[in-house]
């Protein structure tokens, strides 16, 4: 094998990550013992895909994001290779390799493995297409975006101060947006003049913007981590296949 063959081909769309293997360069192993290249290509796609999700989830700036506080929303679960539902629900991302099982017990079982042999990743909604890609959300009441202010959503805020109070006016800068202020009563700048008490006068602070959409930024890179990984995916391929090579060297290959 040559370091320019590419083992896996991949395909998909925004939800899914499809993968194939080559099999032209182990075909002698094929045609002498499926049984042997059963074994060595589905444990090559296994780690293939093992690498990725381990990588993936252990690199920094992934974001998932967090369960709402209202119990609206709900943590993303990634599952383990072959643990995952049948049916994904939203929150679920799932990875499978197919077939299932790594050994088979005869030729016939083995030929009909490498027919279907391949692997796939999903999640059961778009909430991960966003998160990769990103993308511009309408949402069909006003969400508050906080500026530089803790807690993050008004309702908090405002049980956490309740002593304060918050001014609704309409953007002047962007249409379909609104703010949020804070009022501040405070004394007016300057030093008052002799004999005068200090004017007390509103001052307004932004703390929230109102809109309608929500830009989301790419953070999830999973895509991307499987481009990065294509190099350690080649030399682990050379090694299957040498493997395959020399397991079928040893001896009676109907024996393995």
């Amino acid at each position: 094998m040559t370091s320019g063959d590419v083992p896996l081909t991949a395909v998909g769309d925004d939800r899914t990550l499809k993968v194939t293997v080559d099999t032209r360069v182990v075909e002698r192993v094929i045609a002498r013992s499926p049984k042997i290249a059963h074994f060595w290509l589905h444990g090559f796609l296994f780690k293939s895909l093992r690498d990725h999700r381990v990588t993936w989830l252990r690199a920094k700036g992934i974001k998932f994001g967090r369960r709402g506080a209202d119990g609206s929303s709900k943590a993303i679960k990634v599952h383990r290779i072959n643990e995952g539902p049948a049916s994904p629900s939203e929150e679920d991302v799932v990875y499978r390799v197919t077939p299932k099982n790594q050994k088979t017990t005869s030729v016939s079982e083995a030929v009909a493995g490498l027919k279907q042999m391949g692997f796939e990743a999903f999640a059961g909604s778009t909430v991960l297409r966003v998160h990769e890609f990103g993308e511009d959300i309408r949402v069909p009441k006003f969400m508050a975006v906080p500026v530089g202010t803790r807690p993050g959503n008004p309702e908090a805020w405002l049980k956490r101060y309740p002593n304060k109070r918050l001014l609704y006016s309409p953007s002047k800068k962007k249409d379909g947006t609104a703010v949020l202020y804070e009022v501040q009563r405070k004394g007016k700048r300057g030093r008052p003049k002799k004999g005068a008490t200090k004017e007390i006068v509103e001052r307004l602070k932004l703390r929230f913007i109102l809109t309608r959409f929500v830009e989301m930024d790419p953070t999830l890179n999973f895509y991307g981590m499987w481009d990065q990984l294509q190099s350690k995916r080649d030399g682990d391929w050379r090694g299957a296949a040498s493997r395959m090579e020399s397991q079928l060297q040893k001896g009676d290959p109907r024996d393995f």
